[in-house]
């Protein structure tokens, strides 16, 4: 084939393709369909013979948790979009930042969240979820699924205002004392999770403050009973799209709309002509 020819074709494609997105009638798909033996132009742009593979996203449970619904776990954002639920850590990370243990940890302990019903980033597996009613019997609040219920290390801290002595009857005194207690963290299904055993004592400190049940921050703990023990109950579930910073991807995964499109048009010119 002549240069002429080859730059005729590529005026007669690109133009066809242009013209595409706005008028009805023959296009590059006709063109394709004219030379691929009948094979119908769904087929040639089946997912299977997709230009463009996206990574990360997905996941096999649906976003939407802590605040969303039951949707897609990846969508065009990747893990940082608000349907997903997938977790993990992207270069500048997204949604809440980690706010206890000096920027190091979420409110449930995990450094990297993940998603709600998978194993924690520290080896904790979670178990039977809990029903939307009975996770609400142990930590009050709206949850919109069910939960499913993380039991961590028993934390050691000082509480302040323990071991209250009476010296005498018109006298008393917060002398202190280290206290232990069980832990179950809840995380609701269909969120990212921010539940794992943790040690530091920063961390601790933050979370639990003096060990008054007065100063807790009960959105994210406090104290209950759960089988007749006295345990230490944290709220681990995390806003969807939430990533822990120091990563080494950036925020959005795949390629965009826009320019997966015009790869898609380069991939039909470039077919069209090794047909001709």
């Amino acid at each position: 084939m002549k240069l002429s020819q080859y730059i005729a074709a590529y005026c007669v494609v690109v133009t066809s393709a242009i013209n595409a997105a706005s008028l009805p009638g023959p296009n590059a798909l006709d063109i394709l369909e004219a030379h691929s033996g009948g094979l119908p132009r769904s087929d040639i742009l089946a997912p299977d013979n997709a230009l463009e593979k996206r990574k990360g996203g997905g996941g096999k449970g649906g976003g939407g948790g802590g605040g969303g619904g039951k949707t897609g776990g990846g969508g065009g954002g990747g893990r940082t979009a608000a349907t997903s639920n997938v977790g993990g850590a992207t270069r500048s990370g997204s949604g809440p930042p980690r706010s206890y243990g000096g920027g190091g940890y979420y409110g449930g302990g995990a450094a990297v969240p993940y998603q709600a019903g998978k194993r924690s980033t520290g080896g904790v597996l979670p178990g039977a979820a809990l029903g939307v009613g009975a996770a609400a019997l142990i930590f009050p609040g709206i949850w919109l699924w069910s939960v499913y219920p993380y039991g961590l290390r028993p934390y050691t801290f000082y509480n302040h205002t323990a071991n209250r002595t009476r010296e005498n009857e018109k006298r008393q005194e917060a002398t202190g004392m280290n206290e232990t207690l069980p832990v179950t963290c809840l995380c609701q299904d269909f969120a990212v999770c921010g539940c794992d055993s943790n040690d530091n004592a920063q961390y601790l400190n933050d979370l639990v403050g003096n060990g008054s049940y007065a100063a807790l921050n009960k959105t994210v703990v406090t104290v209950g009973d759960v089988s007749g023990t006295r345990t230490l109950l944290l709220n681990g579930t995390l806003p969807n799209g939430t990533t822990a910073s120091g990563g080494t991807d950036d925020a959005a995964s795949g390629l965009t709309t826009p320019f997966s499109g015009y790869l898609i048009i380069g991939g039909l010119f470039f077919y069209a002509v090794a047909l001709l």
